[in-house]
């Protein structure tokens, strides 16, 4: 399930999402469309709306692309 079909499920709108989550509309609105973001980011849509709707929302049901590590860094 994509975010945009969580939403017309439960009958949410961006606004309402961007509120439950604290995150900004430009997050949100990437995550709607399925735009990579942040793991932090995806972590954070998935918590927020697991305790606002009361349902468990793990990456088997609620799929968020993310934005691959870059693997050229210089390990720490």
């Amino acid at each position: 399930m994509m975010l945009r079909q969580l939403r017309e499920k439960y009958g949410l709108s961006v606004e309402d999402i961007v509120r439950i989550t604290d995150l900004n509309r430009t997050v949100v609105e990437r995550i709607d469309t399925g735009k990579p973001v942040k793991p932090n980011e995806a972590m954070k849509v998935r918590l927020s709306l697991t305790l606002a709707l009361n349902i468990p929302l793990p990456s088997s049901i609620l799929h968020i692309a993310l934005i691959e590590a870059d693997t050229d860094r210089e390990k720490i």
